[in-house]
């Protein structure tokens, strides 16, 4: 299938919102300004403290240099696209002047790649907590962060990853690698997939990245904000989990991120896929020119 021209691309930052006794709902600030909602749930102690995905957070972090913490969060991602990572400083139109984490990212997609969107995000927030002392948030560590990556042309990329208001000192409390490959092949079964690859990363506690394959045309029962709750938990026992749903002939039809240390993410769909996927959006698109 070529999506070319059509497909569409979206990257956002989390701010929770409180709803209820405590629970809110991210609600996610996509490129060109609209909203979009998750049904991940975020808590939140009061009306605008950091969200909160995993079950706890501990009042104080290591406090690493950040030149560590880059180091150290580097060794979880060896093994996979992430080329490198340094602490810059934040643009002038940033509000804060903190320092930022630029990402370098090998995809060939010149930052319009969901996975390598992703991975940047989990080496921000894991740089932030490994670095925070006691900030209430993330994003009071680490300002911001930004992916460098290379187009299919062989130009440099840069695409700012943005942050939002999550709490650090997330502790997922983890499972380990085999239990995180059990579950996706758990899900695969519930949900009507097949599973095509799963990886456990590991910037501070654990990643989850799942490829599945959607075998029919059926009409769906569920949408992806179920499929990721199904994997990451609830509360979250994943700092950033990431599917890809293939069609049988291995066209991509959905990929969709979520890092939950910065709460940040990105979704991209081929033409119609939102709506089969309930994959929720706003705002304008971000035309990335096509997929080959």
């Amino acid at each position: 299938m070529s999506a070319k021209a059509n497909h569409k691309l979206w990257r956002w930052s989390v701010g929770a919102a409180v709803v209820g006794a405590g629970i809110g709902l991210a609600g996610i600030a996509v490129a060109g300004g609209g909203q979009v909602t998750s049904k991940q749930a975020v808590s939140q102690d009061a009306p605008g403290s950091p969200g909160l995905y995993a079950k706890s957070a501990e009042e104080s972090g290591p406090g690493l240099s950040t030149e560590d913490a880059v180091a150290n969060v580097l060794t979880g991602m060896d093994g996979t696209a992430v080329q490198s990572a340094r602490l810059i400083d934040a643009p002038k139109s940033a509000t804060k002047r903190l320092p930022w984490v630029s990402v370098t990212v090998d995809s060939d997609q010149g930052g319009d790649d969901v996975h390598a969107v992703w991975l940047a995000q989990l080496v921000q927030g894991a740089v932030a907590d490994q670095a925070r002392t006691a900030e209430g948030a993330t994003a009071d560590v680490v300002g911001g962060g930004q992916l460098v990556d290379m187009d299919k042309a062989g130009d440099r990329v840069v695409v700012d990853l943005g942050t939002g208001s999550v709490a650090g000192g997330q502790k997922f409390g983890s499972p380990n690698d085999s239990v995180f490959t059990e579950r996706a092949q758990t899900v695969a079964n519930k949900f009507g997939l097949e599973v095509k690859d799963v990886q456990v990363l590991h910037p501070l506690e654990s990643a989850l990245s799942v490829t599945f394959t959607l075998p029919g045309d059926d009409v769906l029962t569920w949408n992806i904000d179920d499929l990721r709750t199904a994997l990451a938990g609830n509360p979250t026992e994943a700092e950033g989990v990431f599917i890809e749903i293939d069609s049988p002939d291995g066209d991509p039809l959905l990929r969709n991120g979520a890092a939950y240390r910065t709460g940040g993410g990105g979704l991209w769909f081929a033409p119609g896929q939102d709506e089969r996927f309930g994959a929720v959006h706003g705002g304008i698109p971000v035309d990335t020119g096509g997929a080959e």
